[in-house]
């Protein structure tokens, strides 16, 4: 497909995050890098809370274990969020030297339930007005994709997605 940059995870979990466990997605991740580096492409993993690495915390970790120009994050605030991290500040500030992508979309915290559930970007408790902010002043220049998950209650995903579109390009125009 002509790109440079491959998306990854870590693996589905088991069990929860050990040492013994990250010991080998490190290893896996170091065979991968070279792979990626022999084929000129950059591997970029994305903090997937579904994921056994889902917060920037253990991103970060990972990836400066790995300590390869051929890993580097894939920055989702809305996935950290879901594995209990407080995306903006902490999760990016941990991440914003390792950044090769960023994906969009937002949380709220149900509070009638207590479930966390996807938003309109901008009404949720990433805190996007600071997380832009923060990426300019910081001098990422890479892409910025919107990954929303967001539906109304009374409409489609496309419905949710457009949405979701049109208060990105507010953030991006602001």
């Amino acid at each position: 497909f002509g790109t440079d940059q491959l998306r990854i995870f870590a693996f589905w979990p088991r069990e929860a995050l050990t040492a013994a466990i990250e010991d080998q997605i490190v290893e896996a991740l170091n065979i991968a890098a070279d792979v990626a580096q022999q084929c000129g492409v950059k591997l970029v993993l994305e903090n997937e809370h579904a994921c056994i690495v889902g917060t920037g915390e253990e991103a970060a970790r990972v990836v400066d274990r790995v300590n390869s120009a051929y890993l580097g994050i894939c920055w989702d605030p809305g996935n950290a969020y879901m594995a209990g991290e407080t995306a903006f500040p902490d999760g990016y500030n941990l991440v914003k030297n390792r950044l090769m992508h960023v994906h969009v979309k937002d949380v709220i915290t149900n509070r009638q339930s207590g479930s966390k559930e996807w938003a309109v970007i901008g009404e949720g408790e990433i805190g996007y007005r600071s997380q832009f902010e923060a990426l300019q002043r910081d001098g990422y220049s890479g892409w910025v994709s919107l990954e929303t998950h967001y539906k109304p209650a009374s409409g489609s995903t496309e419905d949710g997605s457009r949405l979701c579109l049109s208060a990105l390009r507010g953030f991006i125009k602001d």
